[in-house]
Order: C-alpha cells, then structure tokens, then sequence
C-alpha cells in the first residue's frame, strides 16, 4: 500500500491530534486509522492510548534511512516496542503507520530518553 497519496485531513475528519516530543502537531483521520488498525495492523487495533503516548513521550525518535521527513517513535510495551511512523512537514505531520516489534530499525537517532538513575 503506498501511503505517499493518502490524505489525511478532512472537513472535521481527525480521529486526533497530539503534541509529539518535537513539537510537531500530528494527525490522523478516522478513516486512515481503520486502515491502519484494520488492514494493515489489527493488533494495535486497541492501542490508541499507546500510540499517542509513544509520540508524546518515546524511549527515542530516528530519522529513516528512506526519507528525511518520516519518522520513527519508538517506545517499549513489555518485551516489544511500539513503533509509530510520522511523515513531518513543517510544523505538523500525519502517522503513515504504527505496529509492534521486537527490534527497533536503523536510522539516525534524533532523541533518545535519559535513563533514570
């Protein structure tokens, strides 16, 4: 599926909106999240909370080897991570895709959590 074409926005069409640890605004429509939750990752269908606190507060952020505006978020849920990917443009940008994995892919690191001591 290509995300490039996918519109994101509509006339009061967010699912939601969040501040991200960037400062960038970040958005998904409804009906973009069906995608997502439905076709291509059903098992983050009930991890909305989860998502929206992997972009507010993630253990790091990279920059993909394939794009210099997406994104990845990652935070760990138990012995996986949620990975949340953002396409960024200007101060705002839309989730491409979010899933659940055991290994967190390369890219430049932008941020990363302090450890707690």
């Amino acid at each position: 599926m290509r995300e490039q074409g996918i519109r994101t926005r509509g006339a009061g069409d967010a699912h939601f909106r969040i501040t991200c640890q960037l400062g960038k605004h970040i958005e998904v429509s409804r009906s973009y999240w069906r995608v997502i939750t439905v076709l291509k990752h059903p098992s983050i269908a009930t991890k909305q909370a989860e998502v929206q606190e992997t972009l507010q507060t993630p253990d790091e952020i990279r920059r993909s080897v394939k794009g210099n505006k997406v994104f990845l978020y990652y935070k760990k849920y138990g012995s996986r991570y949620l990975c949340v990917i953002v396409r960024h443009r200007n101060g705002t940008g839309f989730i491409i895709t979010a899933y659940l994995t055991k290994k967190i892919k390369e890219g430049i690191m932008l941020w990363q959590k302090k450890e707690s001591k």
